[in-house]
């Protein structure tokens, strides 16, 4: 079954990196954009992420992860695990909402081509899983292939 979320703009909604400064998701047009919503408390997932950091430059996809934790704190994550990706806090919520993110458990991931619209959605899953699923539907849009925005078991 095809994703709702595909072919979607993504939101305008604005966060706030760790170091205070607004960010739209609609700033990262130009370039395929992996995003994250969701990060986890524990930080798994910004470290999942991290872990991959060379492979979404490969790729030359950009890769955010958004949390509703506040700056400071997304401040001694980075500092903590040395994350090299852009940390977003959301602490409003609007960019989880829009995603349709639960409360409590995984939120799915989003892969963007460079004209910000959705071309596959990830199902949620544990941090590795969701970061492995990106970087291959990210592979197969660079290939020029469908970014395959269906869920692997349908």
């Amino acid at each position: 079954m095809k994703s709702p979320f595909i072919g979607r703009s993504l939101p305008s909604c604005v966060g706030r990196t760790d170091e205070g400064t607004p960010v739209s998701l609609l700033d990262f047009r130009g370039r395929a954009l992996a995003v994250f919503p969701g990060g986890e408390e524990d930080g798994s997932l910004a470290r999942a992420v991290a872990r991959s950091a060379n492979k979404f430059l490969a790729l030359e996809v950009s890769a955010i992860v958004i949390s509703t934790r506040s700056e400071d704190d997304l401040a001694a994550l980075r500092s903590r695990d040395r994350l090299p990706m852009v940390l977003l806090s959301d602490f409003s919520r609007d960019i989880h909402r829009f995603f349709e993110c639960p409360e409590e458990g995984f939120c799915p991931a989003f892969l963007a081509d460079e004209e910000g619209h959705i071309a596959a959605a990830i199902r949620p899953s544990a941090p590795e899983a969701r970061v492995r699923a990106v970087l291959e539907a990210a592979s197969r849009l660079r290939q020029g292939k469908p970014a395959n925005g269906q869920d692997p078991d349908d």
